[in-house]
């Protein structure tokens, strides 16, 4: 069953922490994913290429893993 980790609002996550911060935050959820076998992936309502990955990993989560 494949796992997916959503960062949901990035937007928000974005404005409101400095770039160490993030990145450190980052780094931390993409190593639990890669231990897992999980997708990692950052969604925002106002950025539409996030929401296009998004989109894309379900569909391919859904439909080629059945």
């Amino acid at each position: 069953m494949p796992v997916i980790i959503i960062g949901n609002k990035y937007d928000e996550f974005a404005n409101q922490f400095e770039s160490a911060r993030k990145r450190t935050v980052c780094y931390a959820l993409r190593y639990l994913a890669h231990l897992n076998g999980a997708d990692l992936v950052f969604a925002s309502v106002k950025e539409k290429l996030p929401s296009q990955l998004y989109k894309a990993i379900l569909t391919s989560s859904i439909f080629e893993g059945a």
